[in-house]
């Protein structure tokens, strides 16, 4: 399921891996967020010229990744669901290697390691593997943005991303309570993920006021959660405040810092386990 803001740059990555012969064992649900000035025309010429049997197109004025992904769950027609950025290039391969291991061992989320590329720079390489060793929960929480999973269905309950347009991924790893369910590692790469460039929405000072909704989402959240899924979000939690602190506007920064003192009083030893967890994995 990929959601798109088409802003005119032919979405590469999206074609590249549409066109490949193993993309076409499954389905693929693209959700076009228009904006009032938009032209669906290009996406729809862009999307049928890569003549995957099993696209499934739509369109609307959703206004956030959220929604749109909302909206697209309830097209999918398939066991397993994958949730993709337009500049994401999943390797596809590895990707169906990983959901087959899933399904034989009976687990309900798929997690797979990845490659770090930089669209600035052609050499720039750097892999982040997963193995059963792996502290799953310390690199969610130190790179909460950028693992990508794959979801049996039927096992996501009535998890929904919330309608922002920052955090709401991780709003979702919150809601759907992954550390309750089997999860199966795969220790190859499933896709590369691309830095560097200026459009992603980290970048929009505008998208970073929406943190607030997903971090109240997530703290909403903790009040059912199981103790583990709990410490997990309270973990999230704090690095959003971080990404408020560190890169909104000063208002943001300001309702983040209120917040983390909100935390430091309220629960100081899970403010203190935390930040320990943090610095550990190399946040300041």
């Amino acid at each position: 399921m990929v959601p798109i803001k088409y802003k005119g740059d032919g979405l590469p990555n999206l074609v590249k891996w549409l066109t490949l012969r193993e993309s076409q064992k499954f389905q693929v649900v693209v959700v076009n967020d228009l904006q009032p000035e938009d032209k669906s025309e290009p996406v729809r010429q862009i999307l049928a010229e890569c003549q995957h049997p099993n696209l499934n197109y739509y369109e609307g004025n959703f206004g956030n990744p959220g929604a749109a992904r909302n909206f697209g769950i309830g097209k999918v027609n398939r066991e397993w669901v994958a949730f993709w950025d337009s500049d994401d290039l999943p390797m596809v391969s590895n990707f169906l290697d990983g959901v087959s291991k899933a399904m034989e061992s009976q687990s309900q989320v798929m997690i797979g390691a990845f490659e770090l590329r930089s669209d600035l720079d052609p050499n720039f390489f750097q892999t982040y593997s997963l193995s059963e060793k792996t502290d799953l929960a310390s690199e969610l929480t130190l790179r909460p943005g950028v693992w990508r999973f794959a979801f049996k269905m039927n096992a996501m309950g009535i998890a929904k991303f919330p309608n922002s347009r920052m955090g709401e991924d991780q709003a979702f790893i919150a809601l759907s309570q992954i550390f309750d369910k089997q999860i199966s590692i795969c220790s190859a790469p499933i896709y590369q993920y691309f830095v560097g460039n200026s459009d992603h929405q980290v970048s929009e000072t505008s998208a970073l006021k929406d943190m607030k909704i997903s971090i109240r989402v997530i703290q909403d959240a903790i009040q059912w959660q199981s103790e583990r899924c709990a410490q997990i979000s309270h973990q999230l939690i704090a690095k959003q405040l971080i990404t408020c602190m560190k890169k909104g506007p000063i208002s943001l920064r300001l309702w983040g810092l209120t917040q983390t003192s909100r935390i430091f009083w309220s629960k100081p030893k899970q403010f203190f386990a935390t930040g320990a967890l943090l610095m550990k994995n190399g946040e300041r």
